[in-house]
């Protein structure tokens, strides 16, 4: 084997070509596997060779030959059978495996590269990458598996330095490869040099050049820029790089070193001293910062400007700190003496630091250990707020066993400030967090399977994407393997292992010919005391040697409620009692008329409290609630007796914090920063501490009147702020604040007519006014196209029942302001969909362009049949997605332009609004609702469960 070079002639010139030639690197066990009863004959013929390029060849024996005392075995199930066969004059040896049924899983090898074991090498990732330093020889590859043989083929320069591994279960399953496919890394720098110009010749202040020349394993050589190398020095001598240049500030002896990508290398230089007259110009400023009671750490050495060269390092001695300087919060200056030097030098000493550090609060079910949050908010005194890191102390568990609030000293990391966590503990809860999907970076959450299709990997159950269909094929399936199956998560926490409280599982099983919901099913979770690890092959548990693969690890959920049967196409939602658990698996056994179970994706989601989003803050001053306080006013003058500050405190309800900022300085305002406990900002409030009479006489004098017409049985939304004038410096200003209204009448909004709402300006005794004009007249119809113009408003839907060129149905129809029955639009199928769910609607278009609409009402009107009828569920959404094209396939959009941004359900908002009667098919239907902007609205609606489908004979928006 190797490359050889050949001669030849052609055209009368003698040629050369270069041929490479190939050798069997190795013979690979050959074991075939038949059913008992197979004749000697039909046994496939084909055996494979490893080559030394690192392919694999396939050759055809002549024929397969065994003993004639093992002829009777071809009948007979287990046995394991010696044959031969003739290979161009070389006898090849196989194996013959009579067993009924199918190969067990594919075998994973255990390698080592070197010494080191390799870990990660699935059936779904047979290769692995491994760089290799320059010029390093490679390492050898040991690989062994279980009830299987292995072949190794170590990696040379011929085969591309890739290591193959051929695993041969002895069971006849199929030959299996895998690979360490060796990288060998680029030279890497061995050595820099430098060189400076004029070397011999240097003298202080001048500016020279300077080159770095990295020198690489291979011989070659490469000039570094300047800036990506790092430099220092040692020596008498003073020395700075900027831009390539070299500075030379102080003469005297030098060595200046240099160091780039691990690499290092030096140069002695000497700087003979300059023997020109230079004079001190000025003295550059120093700013130090320290903590209160804190002496400041000031320089040793200033920086002195001269008229000519560069600036010199001198040393200072500064005049001592009196200490109350450093007892409260300010910035001063401190004088210093510089040696050598008729100057002074100054340094401006701020004295800073935290000034206050804010409360925060967590809410947690019963049961379940409140999350600590890492870091709180602190307030420094120069105005900046900051982070802090914060170590909490211990919690039990009985102060979560119940409902009820408590709190949670902590100590902020590196101080000896403090704060508080606020828990709420309750049983009202909420769907939280899905804590099954895969992490990205981390293997944990983990989905495993016991046993699977090689092309259906477990990894597809929680990749959060859900298909139903091909398209995409994503789902685990055990399809054309053992009947039962399980399927589950192992779970971690931000990637972490950890145990997790679970309440339910959701299952979307997948349906075609071959594959389906189970017939039977058990849901466990893990009780082990072993805390399980992660498994080497997930989509193959029960062929590693797993705490998951013993019964006894796993214990049936208690009080399980289930749908009455499971169904493809759509999530199964099950509950039962809380458990605290690492993993969680469904366990089931295949329909009998299937040859597997399948399942798209599996949810599992954590349980949370709600945290309050609102909360009424609450402001005093020296024990009396702030005058005129208003939760939309920032800023409030109160008077200042003598200069001194009165004592202010806050809270806020609902659970709510609010953290107190005091002024360290004369003239800055205290704050007042409120949260509500989910840990939104409610408000940040000013209290201006001043003698000023200007400032103190601004008052809210009058609030703006308001008024709006709006469409009888429209419901009555007010504003929650109104303008309210306030006296200024020089005539009025406006601020929007809060109001509360006075309750409406509900027959005020039934019939037409005026009326005026009145209400209360908070923190002050102003009335708001707004009057509300009621109409009983309609808006004009936005949505119709009579004519079927291509230019005007098209309806559209998700599907229509007008592929069968027998139907009359058509989406056409919604929005031509025709009532006949007979012009109407169905998606009726003879097979409906296991998905209920269809949606038609309206895009607004003038003069063949996208327009938008203020849309405030709509009209419906639905029909009924034997298979079709008014939905069972409606919902009006505007679509707030991307730029789009009317869809080609208007009326069957869903099926056929799947990219469709209208398939997208993150581009659509629901609208809430309010029908004047059932939404039953017969009598025309009147919505109402919230004036929304939209260049598309549609109804999304899901039929009835005995109907084959939503039958509409028009739809109308109107302004």
């Amino acid at each position: 084997a190797g490359v050889v070079t050949v001669k030849g002639m052609a055209d009368g010139r003698e040629v050369e070509a270069r041929v490479e030639v190939l050798a069997i690197a190795k013979e690979l066990p050959t074991v075939k596997r038949v059913a008992p009863g197979t004749d000697l004959n039909a046994v496939d013929k084909y055996v494979s060779i490893a080559v030394t390029d690192g392919s694999v060849q396939e050759y055809e024996v002549d024929k397969w030959e065994i003993a004639a005392s093992d002829k009777a075995k071809l009948s007979v199930a287990g046995s394991r059978i010696q044959m031969t066969g003739q290979l161009g004059g070389e006898t090849i040896h196989a194996t013959l495996v009579v067993e009924e049924g199918n190969p067990a899983a594919p075998a994973v090898p255990n390698v080592t590269v070197g010494d080191e074991a390799v870990t990660g090498l699935t059936s779904q990732k047979p290769m692995q990458y491994r760089t290799l330093a320059y010029g390093a020889s490679l390492p050898e590859v040991v690989a062994s598996a279980e009830n299987a043989d292995v072949t190794v083929v170590q990696a040379s320069a011929a085969n591309g330095m890739r290591a193959s591994i051929y695993v041969q279960p002895k069971d006849g399953g199929p030959l299996q490869t895998y690979a360490i496919q060796f990288l060998e890394e680029a030279p890497k720098i061995d050595h820099l040099s430098l060189q400076v110009e004029q070397a011999d010749g240097l003298k202080e202040d001048q500016t020279v050049k300077l080159s770095v020349h990295a020198h690489y394993q291979d011989g070659t050589q490469a000039v570094l820029p300047a800036d990506k190398v790092t430099f220092s020095t040692s020596g008498e001598g003073e020395v700075a790089v900027r831009k390539g240049m070299l500075e030379l500030h102080k003469p005297g002896g030098v060595t200046l070193k240099a160091e780039y990508d691990g690499a290092k290398g030096q140069v002695e230089l000497t700087i003979q001293a300059s023997t020109e007259t230079k004079v001190a110009q000025s003295i550059r400023p120093v700013n130090v910062v320290t903590d209160l009671h804190q002496e400041p750490s000031l320089p040793a050495t200033v920086t002195v400007e001269y008229d000519k060269g560069f600036p010199k390092a001198h040393k200072v001695t500064w005049q001592a700190i009196p200490k109350e300087k450093l007892d409260h919060y300010q910035t001063f200056e401190v004088l210093g003496k510089v040696e050598g030097l008729n100057l002074e030098a100054r340094a401006k000493v701020s004295v800073e630091g935290i000034v206050s550090v804010e409360e925060v609060s967590v809410t947690t079910p019963i049961a379940e250990a409140p999350q600590l949050p890492e870091s709180v908010r602190t307030y420094d005194s120069n105005g900046h707020v900051s982070s802090a890191k914060v170590t909490w102390d211990a919690i039990r568990p009985e102060q979560y066993a119940k409902e009820g609030v408590f709190t949670v000293n902590g100590r902020l990391e590196g101080t000896q400030l403090t704060t508080k966590l606020h828990v709420r503990v309750s049983a009202q809860t909420e769907q939280g967090a899905n804590i099954s999907d895969q992490w990205t970076g981390s293997e944990l959450p983990l989905a495993f399977a016991s046993d699977s299709n090689p092309s259906d990997p477990v990894s597809n159950v929680n990749d959060k994407l859900i298909s139903y269909n091909n398209q995409p094929a994503n789902r685990w399936t055990n399809w054309n393997r053992k009947k039962d199956a399980s399927v589950g998560v192992l779970f971690g926490d931000s990637g972490i292992l950890s145990k997790r409280s679970v309440d339910n599982l959701s299952v979307g099983f997948h349906e075609d010919h071959g594959v389906g919901v189970p017939k039977s099913y058990v849901i466990e979770y893990y009780v082990g005391n072993t805390v399980p690890t992660a498994p080497k092959n997930p989509s193959f548990v029960e062929t590693e040697n797993h705490v998951f693969n013993d019964p006894a690890n796993w214990k049936p959920v208690t009080n399980l409620k289930a749908p009455a049967q499971l169904k493809a196409g759509e999530m199964n939602h099950f509950t039962f009692d809380k458990v605290e658990t690492y993993a969680v698996r469904i366990r089931m056994v295949r329909a009998d008329n299937k040859l597997g179970t399948s399942i798209t994706e599996v949810q599992i989601f954590a349980k949370q409290v709600a945290a309050a989003k609102q909360g009424q803050t609450r402001i005093k001053v020296d024990g009396k609630d702030l005058t005129n306080f208003n939760p939309d006013l920032t800023d409030y003058y109160l008077e200042s007796v003598n200069g001194k500050v009165p004592t202010v405190t806050a809270s806020v309800s609902n659970n709510g914090l609010a953290t107190v900022v005091p002024s360290v300085r004369e003239g800055e305002p205290v704050r007042v920063v409120a949260k509500a406990e989910n840990g939104d900002i409610l408000g940040e409030y000013r209290l201006h501490f001043t003698s000023n009479k200007d400032l103190l006489s601004r008052k809210p004098v009058a609030a703006a009147k308001q008024a709006r017409l709006i469409q009888v049985g429209q419901p009555l939304e007010l504003p929650t702020k109104v303008p309210v004038y306030f006296t200024g410096k020089d005539g009025y200003e406006t601020k929007d604040l809060a109001v509360e209204w006075e309750e409406v009448p509900a027959e005020n909004l039934t019939k037409a007519g005026q009326f005026t709402v009145r209400g209360r300006v908070l923190g002050s005794d102003l009335v708001a006014e707004f009057t509300v004009r009621v109409t009983d007249k309609l808006g004009e119809a936005l949505s119709n196209n009579p004519n079927y113009d291509e230019n005007s408003n098209q309806a559209f839907a998700s599907a229509t029942n007008d592929i069968d060129s027998s139907s009359h149905d058509r989406v056409d129809y919604i929005n031509d302001g025709d009532h006949n029955e007979n012009r109407r639009w169905t998606n009726w199928s003879p097979t409906p969909s296991s998905n209920p769910e269809v949606s038609a609607g309206v895009i607004f278009r003038e003069n063949g362009k996208i327009v938008e609409r203020t849309v405030a009402q709509a009209k419906l009107h639905f029909f009924a049949d034997s298979g079709t009828d008014a939905p069972s569920k409606l919902v009006l959404e505007r679509y707030i997605g991307p730029d789009f094209e009317v869809p080609t396939y208007y009326s069957n959009y869903q099926a056929y332009e799947s990219g469709h941004p209208f398939n997208n359900p993150d581009n659509w908002e629901a609208v809430p609004y309010r029908a004047d009667k059932d939404i039953e098919a017969g009598d025309e239907i009147n919505v109402t609702f919230k004036a929304v902007k939209a260049k598309v609205m549609r109804w999304r609606m899901e039929r009835k469960g005995d109907k084959s489908g939503v039958a509409m004979i028009e739809m109308t928006f109107l302004a």
